[in-house]
């Protein structure tokens, strides 16, 4: 039996759902009145991933896992109730032990060695749910933060821990950091000098530490004892706005790179809708993974830590020759499942309604897991060559983006020009990077419960593709998409028109959130500009038509334009206004520098005026697929004409009008009628696996 040590911060949820009540008492006071009429205690950080290890591998021992955190001496009862498996024999409520003190005697198999037991060194987080249109949602939190006391430098916590785990055996060292303050370099170094033989996990919420992982985790990494290195959804959405991970079934150049830059024997990466990118066997093969499992939530990301680490880890132990494989990881994700609908409402966000009198969980489950038995495999977890992904990116990304990976045709495949955002061409370093800035912006504050609208203003060149980058990031974030455009609007009662429309949308839809996207904003109404007319729908949320105000909720607005001249009031006002205000124009792309906290991973360095004509090439090859919906492959001197074409006379518009004139389809060769035919041909692909491009004619 393996010895498992979980170190990190300890917290502990309550899931609290809400209900509006009317009450004589309360209504003086204006404000809503709630009472809780549901509420359910979980653990959550290395609480929770210690409780997770122990179903699995420990059922029915005690001390075979052990935890190594900061809590409270006055929670400890409590966190010995929340740390063991569903039983019949506790007297408590399964989840809770609010006004139940002593209820609870049944042993768990985790053993605590706390660092400080000190007033409020427990992290708990309150969390408050109500009903919606869209069902059950969480409402607030709040986080009462438990930190470690101030008079604890580093050296002290690394002299407590040695103290307390003097004489222990530990075969795996499991690190989930919420960086609270457990988690340091130097308590990193000390257990692994402590035990040099322990192979390790590492799991951090702190994006810094995921950047600098080199440096954080040196120590594992020079003495090669770091197995696995998890990355989880908060996390892979921080570095990759638009979850785009993968495309179908096939890795995305943003994965790739954080492929190679994380260190760690396996890295796995758990992305948005239940999906995985991930390398195995220090990169010998890379991983791409989908779960046939229809649910709301996300994968439970300690769930996953926790079976990971059995399948990668602990059942390899004594048997390094033996290589993980994609049924290893297929078969810890299936079993990360169960243990995700064995927790509702813990780090999923989500909180239950239950019958009065029903059972926290059927008697399967409270006898606990089968540690040997395999669960059915609902993951599909394939595998290549992590070398010949690689090189087919690099020639994706060189000359003029053909792949030639020996088994097919040479190919151009346009989905590998749209991994930012999902149909939107992008191959340019600056332009890449700019759209993770706009994502990042507009998937936090989908995420929030923002009071007023996110305002984005783009000044790009004419014919730049604008239109089609609001409906893809209307589609990458689920809004709903309301167009206008300045520039055909003839009276300024036109604008008000737009705000009615706005108002409508809202009244008739309540639950959906929109994306208005405003072009021309430089343009005039009636011979003035029309920035004006914004001040107060952004920043107050309301409108006047004539005497009656009427409210806007808060929406996104992407302002699209050439780019005002700054210096009248009405613009500087508007540029307040602005939260974000950035330029896709050819002239300020060229002139752009790097800003490596963007990304994670490498950064390439090619010249930006060679990424501006791989571009087009991508661009009419997209356009040839919308517009010849037979079209197999193209003539290469339609490629190279594109290639060759100055990226500051070409734009979306100028090569749809040339292939109009230029282009026609037989037999579905694409060919240039302008010319004599030619034979050498490439091979146009659309889609990986599902995936099909977007059309770039409208």
């Amino acid at each position: 039996m393996a010895q498992v040590l979980v170190v990190g911060d300890v917290a502990i949820d309550q899931h609290s759902l809400l209900q509006t009540v009317q009450a004589a008492s309360s209504s003086s006071t204006s404000r809503q009145h709630y009472v809780i009429s549901r509420a359910r205690r979980t653990l959550c950080g290395a609480g929770l991933v210690a409780r997770m290890i122990a179903e699995i591998e420990a059922p029915g021992r005690h001390g075979e896992v052990g935890l190594l955190g900061s809590w409270d001496r006055s929670d400890r009862e409590l966190l010995r109730h929340l740390l063991h498996p569903v039983s019949d024999d506790c007297g408590a409520a399964t989840h809770t032990l609010d006004n139940a003190r002593g209820l609870c005697k049944t042993a768990t198999a985790v053993k605590l060695f706390p660092l400080s037991n000190q007033p409020r060194s427990t992290l708990h987080v309150t969390r408050h749910y109500r009903k919606t249109i869209a069902g059950i949602e969480q409402f607030n939190r709040f986080d009462w933060p438990g930190v470690l006391p101030p008079q604890m430098p580093p050296d002290e916590v690394v002299r407590i821990a040695r103290q307390r785990l003097k004489g222990q055996t530990i075969d795996v060292i499991v690190v989930n950091d919420l960086g609270k303050g457990v988690v340091s370099p130097e308590l990193i170094e000390a257990l692994q000098d402590d035990f040099r033989t322990a192979r390790w996990v590492v799991r951090t919420k702190v994006l810094s530490r995921l950047r600098g992982a080199d440096e954080f985790f040196e120590p594992l990494i020079r003495k090669k004892v770091l197995e696995l290195f998890v990355v989880g959804p908060e996390l892979a959405t921080e570095v990759n706005p638009f979850d785009s991970w993968l495309i179908g079934r096939r890795l995305t150049d943003i994965a790739l790179d954080a492929l190679q830059h994380l260190p760690g024997r396996h890295v796995v990466i758990l992305a948005g809708n239940r999906r995985i990118v991930g390398r195995l066997n220090n990169g010998e093969l890379a991983l791409a993974g989908t779960s046939a499992l229809q649910a709301p939530r996300l994968l439970h990301p300690s769930s996953a830590v926790a079976t990971l680490t059995h399948e990668l880890v602990i059942r390899h132990l004594g048997r390094r020759a033996e290589d993980a494989s994609a049924e290893d990881v297929a078969s810890a994700l299936s079993r990360a499942e169960d243990l995700t609908d064995r927790f509702p409402g813990v780090e999923s966000g989500e909180v239950e309604e239950e019958e009065e009198g029903e059972d926290d969980a059927p008697a399967a489950i409270r006898n606990g897991p089968d540690r040997d038995a395999r669960p059915g495999i609902r993951w599909r977890v394939t595998a290549r060559a992590l070398a010949d992904e690689a090189a087919e990116w690099h020639d994706a990304k060189r000359g003029l983006g053909i792949v030639a990976d020996g088994t097919r045709q040479a190919h151009l495949a346009v989905w590998r020009a749209e991994t930012q955002v999902l149909g939107y061409i992008a191959l340019m370093q600056a332009k890449r990077e700019i759209l993770t800035r706009i994502g990042a912006a507009i998937r936090s504050y989908v995420a929030s419960e923002a009071r007023r609208s996110l305002s984005i203003r783009v000044r790009a060149d004419p014919g730049a593709g604008k239109s089609v980058l609001a409906r893809r990031l209307a589609s990458a974030f689920k809004l709903e998409l309301i167009e206008a455009n300045i520039a055909q609007m003839t009276r300024r009662e036109d604008l008000l028109d737009l705000f009615d429309a706005i108002a409508t949308r809202q009244q008739e839809h309540p639950s959906e959130k929109l994306l208005v996207f405003v072009d021309e904003i430089d343009g005039e109404i009636e011979d003035s500009n029309v920035y004006d007319a914004f001040l107060a729908p952004l920043e107050e949320g309301y409108y006047w038509r004539g005497t009656k105000k009427s409210s806007l909720r808060p929406s996104v607005w992407l302002f699209v334009g050439s780019g005002g001249k700054p210096g009248a009031n009405q613009v500087s006002d508007f540029k307040t206004r602005i939260g974000l205000d950035i330029s896709l124009r050819m002239d300020d792309l060229r002139g752009w520098v790097p800003n490596e906290v963007i990304t994670l991973g490498a950064q390439r360095q090619n010249d930006p005026h060679e990424d501006a004509q791989l571009e087009q090439v991508y661009l009419i090859a997209a356009i040839i697929g919308a517009e010849f919906k037979d079209a197999q492959s193209v003539e290469r001197r339609v490629l190279e004409h594109f290639s060759n074409a100055e990226p500051a006379d070409t734009n979306s518009r100028t090569i749809r009008k040339w292939a109009e004139a230029h282009l026609r389809v037989a037999n579905g060769v694409v060919r240039d009628v302008k010319h004599s035919p030619d034979q050498d041909l490439v091979r146009i692909e659309h889609k990986a696996s599902d995936y099909r491009s977007g059309s770039y004619l409208r």
